[in-house]
């Protein structure tokens, strides 16, 4: 389990609200590659920190997981996992207990983590934000998978109204948070 621990970070969907404070839940993402000793080093604590300030709960450090709002609470265990620094994210609904402002940033950031090289692969019923952020979608119905790849691909093969019971199109506002947009089936 360490050794995999190290190349993969996964966020489940539900979570527990441990007695702890919003940096010893993020520091918990560096268990993996301490020693027996389990003590934090330098590289560890500015891992650690780069993950709060990167999530925006850097600010939250010293409050109690049981005294912050349920986003809050997603951002930061959202902390631990990329303080975690593997090379894969499996996360599933990260988007649980956010507000649009917060859902549009975390898009953003699950982005530029990509960007930087790491796999990001997320399970999620938000399907204006997959569509729009994802460099490939993969639309499950039933336990399958019906259909695959980029999203304008995904959106045009006429499997997503049989699959959500709702349509998916790409938008060309500029104004819109979101690049595609539900419609009707």
């Amino acid at each position: 389990m360490k050794h995999s621990a190290r190349h993969l970070a996964y966020l489940p969907q539900e979570l527990g609200c441990p007695q702890m404070d919003v940096y010893t839940l993020a520091c918990h993402g560096r268990f993996a590659t301490l020693g027996v000793v389990r003590t934090l080093g330098e590289r560890d604590r500015r891992l650690v920190r780069q993950a709060m300030e990167l999530t925006g709960v850097w600010g939250l450090r010293d409050r109690r997981l049981a005294d912050i709002s349920g986003g809050e609470l997603q951002r930061a265990y959202l902390a631990m996992v990329v303080a975690q620094d593997a090379g894969t994210l499996l996360l599933d609904e990260p988007s649980a207990h956010l507000d649009a402002h917060r859902r549009w940033e975390l898009a953003g950031l699950l982005r530029g983590l990509a960007g930087e090289g790491l796999a990001v692969v997320v399970a999620t019923h938000d399907v204006e934000s997959a569509f729009s952020s994802a460099d490939n979608v993969c639309l499950m119905a039933d336990g399958r998978v019906a259909a695959q790849g980029p999203p304008d691909v995904v959106a045009a093969s006429g499997a997503v109204a049989p699959a959500l019971g709702v349509g998916v199109a790409e938008q060309d506002d500029p104004k819109l948070l979101w690049r595609y947009a539900l419609t009707r089936a």
